[in-house]
């Protein structure tokens, strides 16, 4: 099979520098402006694609029929394209793409240059004439594993119900497919989170075929 290019989209703000790449729509780059390593190591700004949001960060596939398939999405800025933002600006960088089953999926970030938060949203849409089940995966991966050397936590972090789990690597597996408010993964010093609206479900979104004409 011939190997589909990546595309990347650069986007600035006085914040971080991040770049985002069509394969799975996802982080390709994660770096802050206002952060640095210790002097002993450069002083060099921290990137966060290093540990709390390492490569596969927010890339969405889908699963059909319990197979994994990788998406590559359309992206609504052109290739290689820089986002420059200042100020309190806010852009749009919009991914697209049908699946071969028929499955119009649309990934959507909104950049703020006053904040670090990042909003996020997918829609899906049958377009075939038949049923379709599968469910969309979006994951938020990190190069973290329990304790770090001082003995802080490190790993994933769930709030739901009203109550902070941290999980370690020693641990069984602890579900955040529940009604959580947030869950993602710390280090001493960051977080990378996934925050809901209105009690999202995190498990699936079920396909439903488009309504007849």
């Amino acid at each position: 099979n011939e190997e589909i290019k990546e595309e990347l989209t650069k986007v600035e703000t006085p914040l971080y520098s991040a770049v985002f790449t069509n394969k799975g729509g996802g982080i390709a780059n994660w770096k802050l402006k206002k952060h640095f390593t210790a002097k002993k190591d450069g002083s060099q700004p921290i990137n966060l694609f290093q540990t709390v949001a390492a490569r596969g960060s927010l890339k969405t596939a889908v699963v059909v029929n319990n197979v994994a398939e990788d998406l590559v999405f359309r992206a609504s800025q052109t290739h290689n394209a820089t986002i420059n933002l200042t100020g309190n600006e806010k852009a749009e960088l919009v991914y697209s793409v049908l699946t071969p089953e028929g499955v119009a999926i649309e990934k959507k970030y909104i950049f703020n240059a006053a904040a670090y938060s990042v909003e996020t949203g997918i829609s899906v849409l049958n377009t075939a004439k038949t049923n379709a089940a599968g469910k969309v995966i979006t994951a938020l991966n990190a190069n973290v594993a329990g304790k770090d050397e001082t003995g802080y936590h490190a790993g994933p972090i769930i709030n739901a119900g009203k109550k902070l789990v941290r999980q370690d690597s020693d641990e069984a597996h602890k579900s955040g497919a529940s009604n959580a408010a947030w869950f993602g993964v710390e280090d001493k010093y960051f977080l990378a989170v996934f925050i809901l609206k209105d009690n999202v479900q995190t498990n699936q979104i079920n396909w439903i075929p488009e309504a007849s004409t």
